[in-house]
């Protein structure tokens, strides 16, 4: 069984941005989405900023104020574009985000 992915923040903080590479990717036309649910089950979305068009594609992830709050955040990667069947990555689990209290 593969491990699930975890990410660590500071709640209150704004960043920084989730950075992913994404082997195999050419993003060139496509949107990229991060979609995310909080430990109460509210949901926000954020769309990637895309700094290389790959492949591999580099894109970041950028936060506002108030997204994160304390607890294990789930996440995946919204992909879609013109010619394409969107796709979540990864395909079969959710990325955990676990954020932690400040101070």
């Amino acid at each position: 069984m593969a491990l699930q992915p975890t990410i660590y923040r500071v709640a209150g903080d704004d960043g920084p941005a989730i950075t992913i590479e994404h082997r195999g990717l050419n993003a060139t036309g496509l949107t990229i989405t991060g979609r995310f649910s909080r430990p109460d089950g509210t949901t926000y979305d954020r769309v990637a900023t895309i700094t290389d068009t790959g492949p591999p594609a580099l894109y970041s992830i950028e936060f506002q104020s108030g997204d994160l709050t304390e607890g294990d955040h789930l996440f995946d990667v919204h992909i879609s574009g013109a010619g394409l069947d969107d796709f979540a990555y990864p395909p079969k689990s959710k990325m955990v985000m676990r954020v932690r209290e400040s101070g």
